[in-house]
């Protein structure tokens, strides 16, 4: 297959499987030697921010020489952006070869084992990223967990030098449960047999996972807010002498380098800082190597597109906020960064998310709303929906068929000072990065501005 015959291949598959489990894939990865733990693997979920986590944690490391692996989603433009080794996306022609590879082995599989039949998009392309990180030879994988926990596709990972959970909200709650305990459930369960876990998590989610983590032996290191200069403490959660003894390792080293008051401009990027640092910090005292060092460059050069992506030269601002909580992290933080401006939002939403009060999070008097739907397999909202919720919140709205339209009408009316922010679903993200002529998100680095501004404490 060619990649665009892989794309299309990946895409037939069915998404999830309609029962989760994940005994399929795990009998897979066993058939080819478990190649998901053949390096170190630094396992990451959450609600909110553990895609920020995940990208600064292997800024960091593919800094300090390591040779590393990136395994996240969604993509935003192409499937390569899922799979990178050493910052770089796994290249088109290695995507469709692997893909080839494995639809082979998969068919294969299938075979042998009728009663568990194909693995789906998400199996396949998971096991994709391992299988290449094996042949590139990679040192430390650091993984994103897809959706929840206990069911992703990347818990079939067993072997692993520590795991975080950035946060926990109320997301996917037809799939994961509508309550803060059940989500924090879910998520726990990439809790590993003696593994630590760095969390930024409190209240009712930290109590769940805390009662995961000592029926598996898992220290659990707490982010805590520290004194009035800002600095943040780091706190063992279950009252073991080891994790005691390891968090006050882990808060020595950041000590050390001053990173306890390394301030970042605004707040959930600074939480997820904090949580990345602590993450680097096990890392270093269970690897035996050095990486934190390089923490405040990597801070200062780490890019992750379609979050927070600011574009001067169209006065537009890309973020993939879509639930409650993202949505009142961007809102803040764009309160912080451009202090009195109104906002033109460009806005479109998926079915599964409950978007008004993701409405009612973003928007202040003197914005206004261009409205438009996602385009693509999932349900979406219809802009008559997202029309009438602006309307309610009486806030102007403008309607358009596609989100094409919707960016070209926006870029098209005097800005009067306004700053346009493109969110409410990756979708909207993926549409504007096209709208500006983008063909990969790794071309987009050119026309972005930094917004990630520290100001050491």
């Amino acid at each position: 297959m060619n990649y665009q015959q892989s794309v299309e291949y990946l895409e037939s598959l069915m998404p999830t499987q309609l029962s989760p489990g994940l005994q399929r894939l795990a009998a897979f990865l066993a058939e080819h030697d478990n190649p998901q733990n053949r390096h170190f693997n630094i396992h990451v979920a959450g609600t909110n921010g553990k895609g920020s986590v995940v990208a600064l944690v292997e800024e960091c490391l593919r800094r300090s020489g390591i040779n590393t692996g990136r395994y996240t989603g969604p993509h935003l433009l192409n499937w390569t952006e899922r799979i990178e080794n050493n910052g770089h996306e796994i290249t088109e022609q290695d995507f469709a070869d692997l893909s080839t590879t494995l639809k082979s082995l998969c068919d294969t599989f299938a075979i042998r084992h009728p009663t568990e039949g194909p693995l789906t998009w998400f199996e396949l392309i998971t096991a994709m990223a391992f299988f290449y990180f094996q042949k590139r030879d990679v040192h430390t994988a650091v993984i994103e967990v897809g959706l929840g926990g206990r069911w992703d596709a990347t818990n079939t990972i067993k072997s692993a030098v520590v795991s975080a959970i950035v946060s926990v909200g109320l997301d996917h709650t037809q799939i994961l449960g509508d309550t803060i305990g059940a989500i924090a459930k879910e998520k726990a369960e990439i809790i590993k047999e003696n593994v630590p876990l760095v969390t930024a998590c409190d209240g009712e989610a930290l109590a769940v996972i805390k009662n995961v983590a000592i029926s598996r032996n898992a220290p659990v290191l707490s982010i805590k807010g520290g004194d009035d200069d800002g600095a943040f403490v780091v706190k063992g959660a279950t009252g073991t002498a080891h994790e005691y003894e390891l968090a006050k390792a882990v808060q020595q080293r950041i000590e050390q380098l001053g990173l306890n008051k390394y301030r970042i401009k605004f707040g959930y990027q600074e939480l997820n800082a904090r949580v990345a640092s602590s993450v680097l910090a096990v890392y270093e005292i269970r690897s035996g190597l050095k990486c934190l060092e390089k923490f405040k460059e990597s801070v200062e050069n780490y890019f992750w597109p379609g979050r927070l992506q600011y574009f001067p030269e169209h006065q537009l601002i890309l973020d993939g906020a879509h639930n409650e909580d993202g949505a009142r992290a961007l809102r803040a933080s764009l309160d912080e960064l451009f202090p009195n401006k109104h906002i033109d939002f460009i806005l479109s939403f998926y079915r599964t998310k409950q978007f008004e009060p993701i409405l009612s999070a973003f928007l202040r008097p003197g914005d206004r709303v261009w409205a438009s739907q996602a385009e693509g397999r999932r349900a979406v909202i219809s802009t008559e929906e997202i029309a009438s919720a602006c309307k309610a919140l009486s806030v102007p709205v403008f309607s358009f068929h596609s989100l094409k339209e919707a960016l070209k009408g926006a870029q098209s009316t005097s800005a009067d000072g306004r700053l346009r922010v493109a969110t409410g679903s990756f979708a909207t993200v993926a549409a504007a990065l096209y709208f500006m002529g983008y063909q990969s998100v790794e071309a987009s680095r050119s026309g972005t501005k930094p917004l990630f501004v520290q100001a050491q404490a």
